[in-house]
């Protein structure tokens, strides 16, 4: 079989499964959208439900350890440490975070780590590859920044990195959810995201804007749409750094929001009611 009649029958078998479901759950709006151009309407003659992906409990209660934190801190050695967890993969653009931080570094005149974490498949290395020599050129050219990539790190170093970061930062500009958002929010850090699909429908930011980022409760929004990406990223990083303060009397909050809506229990709930729903339509 060719890839196109590949692809074709895979689509033909999802449309059958959703014809045939009684119930489809979706993460995300999004989601729901994208599968519209590929179904038609389709989608809008079955029984959709959105629920998102949750976060695991495990994350959002895991006690906070004030040493490591204070550890890890001090031997990363800078001012200011930015966070981004994703799968290394050149969709998520974490260029632009590195290609933003001289601009960042220049407005704030402090030393800054930029941690980058996450899945490495086989066919990322390349990309990989292209990170670490770009990291290695800013830091050659600005020595107050400091850049680490780190690959497949265990559940608890994750939560650490979390803790101990100021800011997560993310700069996928298609993503279509965002569960590495909300586990930064489970954990009472602020964000910078991108004005992507996702972000947006987590936000519910829904109106568009032209300023260069759009200060939110929880964190800030960058303008993506806009050709001036990087300009506009760092200008939202130096924002919320400069307000970190402001931002932080809020994480109690961020907690709260997480665990009320998107935890796995909260999750699993809505998809009880779900199957019990379609019990008493039976």
């Amino acid at each position: 079989m060719t890839s196109k009649e590949i692809i074709n029958f895979i689509i033909q078998k999802e449309r059958e499964a959703l014809a045939y479901s009684d119930a489809v759950i979706i993460a995300s709006k999004h989601l729901l959208n994208e599968l519209r151009k590929v179904h038609g309407d389709l989608m809008d003659k079955i029984n959709v439900k959105i629920i998102p992906s949750g976060v695991s409990n495990d994350l959002i209660k895991y006690e906070r350890n004030y040493q490591i934190i204070e550890e890890i801190r001090q031997k990363i050695g800078c001012d200011y440490i930015l966070f981004n967890l994703n799968r290394i993969d050149p969709s998520k653009k974490i260029e632009y975070i590195i290609n933003a931080l001289p601009d960042v570094c220049r407005k704030l005149k402090k030393k800054i780590a930029l941690l980058i974490a996450g899945k490495l498949e086989k066919r990322n290395i390349d990309y990989r590859n292209y990170l670490k020599k770009l990291a290695s050129e800013i830091m050659k050219n600005h020595p107050d920044i400091s850049i680490v990539i780190m690959e497949n790190i265990p559940e608890a170093e994750k939560i650490l990195l979390y803790d101990a970061a100021d800011v997560f930062v993310m700069s996928s500009p298609t993503e279509p959810f965002g569960i590495t958002i909300l586990e930064a929010l489970a954990r009472g850090t602020p964000v910078v995201v991108t004005d992507a699909p996702g972000p947006r429908e987590i936000f519910n930011i829904r109106d568009s804007f032209n300023t260069p980022f759009l200060v939110m409760k929880y964190g800030v929004l960058v303008n993506f749409q806009s050709p001036h990406k990087i300009d506009n990223l760092s200008a939202a990083i130096a924002y919320l750094l400069k307000n970190l303060e402001h931002f932080r009397r809020h994480s109690d909050e961020m907690i709260k929001f997480v665990k009320q809506s998107y935890s796995w229990t909260t999750v699993a709930r809505k998809v009880l009611e779900v199957y019990k729903e379609l019990l008493k339509e039976k």
